[in-house]
């Protein structure tokens, strides 16, 4: 239910086309749609200004350069450096997963909250580092048991949970087999259009 212009911008793990592969049509809605005046940032990897601008050039030729009515303030995200940005302060950690640039897991504090996130990972040292004693941990488990070098699964989780310190844990990211034995998972698992209020979900 949120409407595209309400977004102050967006945080972005990786470049992989599904984790940042929206932004050329978000940027669309924003000129043609609903004509966008107030800036918009995009905060992600080093490389992720170069790699939207070829996405762009890809889906819809031109519009990159385009003139726009709202300014696009890009913000790189370095691992283990703290940035501010839309109002948050920002931690990212580097993960274990391959993307042609940095693969991050983000922590996201806002006010008294902390959010963190994954992005796409292997097990990792840094992994429970990122997540410990965060308010809400959204964590990928691309697969139920099947192990992989770049993603979690499920097992693994189950094995390191005594370092899984975050107050509520969601997975997301799930491949078939994942997606097969959901009902059989221990953590709470998200859902399509599912939604946290992170205050509400403290109390």
């Amino acid at each position: 239910g949120v409407q595209p212009d309400a977004l102050h911008g967006v945080f972005i793990t990786h470049l992989h086309g599904d984790h940042f592969g929206g932004l050329p049509f978000l940027l669309l809605d924003a000129m043609y749609v609903s004509r966008r005046t107030r800036p918009l940032t995009l905060a992600g990897p080093a490389g992720l200004e170069a790699r939207l601008a070829a996405a762009c050039e890809a889906l819809y030729p031109g519009v990159h350069d385009r003139p726009r009515t709202f300014e696009t303030r890009f913000v790189t995200l370095q691992p283990r450096v703290v940035t501010e940005a839309m109002g948050a302060r920002v931690e990212p950690w580097l993960m274990k997963h391959e993307s042609g640039a940095p693969s991050l897991g983000l922590r996201i504090a806002v006010d008294d909250y902390t959010l963190a996130y994954s992005g796409d990972t292997g097990w990792c040292e840094a992994l429970a580092e990122l997540i410990h004693e965060a308010d809400l941990a959204i964590v990928e488990s691309s697969t139920f048991s099947i192990r992989q070098e770049t993603h979690l699964s499920h097992a693994e989780l189950l094995e390191q949970a005594h370092r899984l310190t975050a107050r509520r844990i969601v997975l997301t990211h799930f491949g078939p087999e994942m997606l097969a034995n959901l009902d059989r998972a221990r953590f709470e698992v998200a859902e399509d259009g599912k939604a946290i209020d992170l205050p509400s979900a403290l109390a």
